[in-house]
């Protein structure tokens, strides 16, 4: 029963991918799936409580753009910054 229904997560997931859905559908999605999963596939009690307040502190962060932008993609753009090379004058002026 538990891998028919992360096979179900899976399509929802890729349907999701396809249309090109906003971040508010994938986290309602990840918000009603996950918990979903956890029941069915009979997690113990701690385990489960884990993954409801891991989802619970997930969908506010990346779904407030504020705090996405503070916690999440500062982070990301810093690190991409610090790994790819620097635009040479060459490169700049054929983007111009």
């Amino acid at each position: 029963m538990t891998v028919l229904m992360l096979i179900g997560a899976l399509v929802a997931f890729l349907l999701l991918a396809f249309f090109r859905a906003s971040i508010w559908s994938w986290l309602l999605a990840m918000s009603v799936i996950v918990p979903v999963i956890g029941i069915q596939s009979r997690l113990s009690a701690d385990i489960f409580q884990i993954v409801i307040v891991t989802v619970a502190l997930v969908v506010p962060v990346l779904g407030i753009p504020v705090l996405r932008r503070l916690l999440v993609t500062r982070f990301i753009l810093n690190f991409f910054r610090k790994t790819l090379p620097t635009i040479s004058q060459t490169e700049q002026e054929a983007l111009v």
